[in-house]
């Protein structure tokens, strides 16, 4: 299945390779500009792959909160509400 990315997603990549990009020449100043150019692109797979999975935990967790906002408002449907419950109160009368 193809997915979209957002502007936010685009966004949080471009971000990922622009620091792997500035940081990479001073963790690795020798490395040959191949190396480079393949250890950035493996941070940008390993940016977008960790969006993705974010997005779909978050997805999970919406669809779980909003099942049981429908069963607590199930529930709470079934229930007697206080001005629905027939209140059977027995006061004693006055006895002699």
């Amino acid at each position: 299945m193809a997915k979209s990315f957002s502007i936010r997603d685009l966004a949080i990549g471009f971000a990922v390779g622009a620091a792997a990009a500035t940081l990479l020449p001073v963790f690795l100043p020798d490395a040959r500009n191949q190396k480079k150019r393949e250890l950035l692109k493996s941070a940008l797979k390993r940016g977008i792959r960790g969006v993705e999975r974010g997005t779909e935990t978050l997805a999970e967790l919406r669809e779980t909160v909003e099942d049981l906002l429908a069963e607590v408002n199930a529930e709470m449907a079934a229930e007697p509400t206080s001005a629905d419950a027939q209140v059977d109160v027995n006061v004693p009368g006055p006895t002699n």
